[in-house]
């Protein structure tokens, strides 16, 4: 059949292809192309280590001057392309099957780790794995710690906290019964959700915080 698009005004991005119901072609090639992103942005930075290592064992400062370090401080993050699954991810089921069908879940969280840096782009995976219904995917794959690490990073962006307070929520069962180290990411948990409890959270995350914190008395009594 004829693949059916439709514009949606995005923000800053202008606008962009929004995949229809009946075509969810749009959707793996946002992730196709978060993919290869993700892939350079991986090689930069293991090739930006390998400069790191090489130049200190010659005490070499110039080497931190060349190309592969220009390359990787000016590659782009993908905003566009993590806002766009975290906006599908809310639409409804078909979305979060497609989304999962391409192996969106593991992309999400590699993007996460490739990104640490930038509070946009982990605003929209965090937003993206919390409403993504493949929960186990998303334990499998990484995205607690992934999460975890945004929250760190990122402590007083308030749609973030609010947004990985959401996807932590629907990962608390998981991570109480199947985390080999639930102890001490469940310390790491509260820790964190104490920390936003002065913050002006959305309504969804200050309920994702209340539910957290619930699930941690109940395993607690």
């Amino acid at each position: 059949s004829a693949s059916n698009s439709k514009n949606f005004s995005w923000g800053s991005h202008g606008a962009v292809q929004v995949a229809q119901r009946s075509n969810g072609a749009a959707v793996k090639s946002a992730i196709d192309e978060l993919q290869k992103i993700v892939e350079e942005a991986t090689a930069m930075a293991t090739a930006l280590q390998g400069r790191k290592d090489v130049a200190e064992e010659a005490k070499d400062d110039d080497a931190k001057d060349d190309d592969v370090f220009q390359h990787h401080h000016s590659l782009a993050p993908p905003l566009q392309q993590c806002s766009l699954l975290a906006q599908w991810a809310r639409v409804d089921v078909y979305y979060k099957v497609v989304i999962t069908k391409y192996h969106g879940i593991p992309v999400i969280v590699r993007t996460m780790k490739a990104f640490p840096d930038n509070a946009e782009l982990q605003e929209s995976c965090c937003s993206a794995l919390a409403n993504l219904t493949s929960k186990v995917v998303v334990f499998q794959e990484g995205g607690v710690p992934a999460i975890l690490e945004a929250m760190k990073a990122h402590s007083r962006c308030i749609r973030l906290q609010s947004s990985a307070l959401e996807a932590l929520s629907g990962l608390m069962p998981l991570i109480q019964n199947l985390d080999e180290n639930s102890k001490q990411t469940l310390k790491e948990i509260s820790t964190l959700v104490e920390q936003t409890k002065d913050m002006y959270l959305t309504e969804n995350g200050r309920k994702a915080a209340e539910n957290i914190l619930e699930l941690m008395g109940e395993q607690n009594a």
